[in-house]
């Protein structure tokens, strides 16, 4: 058949072409991400500009003005205490930079529930 090109299409249309089919799939199990944040911060916004883009749900905890949440964050985190910090399905792997290194390593879909 004839190749469909998308170079004439709006950028909002090619997006929605670039994401994972998996994302698309009703019924299928879907990994539950916990990011944990602070107002006014790049890796933040970095972080959750990734899984926003790939069409990722995710509970957002701010620990901005709370104590109680960053013990919290440092503790299911085996100490860590910078933000992000990024769980899925419960595990910890870690902030913004290991986030983008298993996108680009092609690791981030499988983890995700896209396998």
């Amino acid at each position: 058949g004839r190749e469909i090109r998308p170079s004439g299409w709006r950028p909002a249309v090619r997006a929605l072409y670039s994401l994972p089919s998996w994302l698309f799939e009703r019924g299928r199990p879907v990994a539950k991400v916990t990011i944990y944040t602070t107002m006014m911060c790049p890796y933040c916004a970095r972080a959750k500009s990734l899984l926003d883009h790939k069409g990722v749900e995710y509970e957002e905890i701010d620990v901005t003005f709370s104590g109680k949440k960053r013990r919290q964050m440092t503790e299911r985190a085996a100490g860590r205490y910078t933000v992000p910090q990024i769980f899925i399905d419960g595990e910890s792997i870690g902030g913004s930079d290991e986030l983008v290194a298993l996108e680009m390593g092609g690791r981030l879909d499988g983890l995700l529930g896209a396998n």
